[in-house]
């Protein structure tokens, strides 16, 4: 264990100790935490195959969504949307 963690936990006084002090009300009752990754295009395959994969997976998302109601994604880029659309022909409605 380093000394600093030692340092932190044996002594209270420096701001580790539970206290008994209690947060105010608050209108939040949840908090969702959601896991979230970041793609860097071109460290696991060429760019090729990595735009490929990057333009599948939009189709994916896309079937996904349409069985899933509850179902919420982010895109990580407009360069994947831009890739999707150059290999793929988007029905209307998913381009409103």
């Amino acid at each position: 264990m380093s000394l600093a963690l030692f340092i932190l936990f044996h002594f209270p006084q420096l701001g580790l100790a539970q206290t008994n002090a209690r947060l105010p009300e608050s209108s939040i009752k949840t908090v969702y935490i959601v896991p979230t990754s970041h793609y860097d295009f071109g460290f696991v395959d060429p760019p090729d195959a990595v735009r490929e994969r990057a333009a599948r997976h939009i189709d994916q998302v896309i079937r996904v969504a349409e069985s899933d109601p509850d179902f919420r994604w982010t895109i990580e880029s407009v360069w994947q949307v831009n890739e999707w659309l150059k290999r793929a022909k988007p029905q209307p409605q998913y381009c409103q």
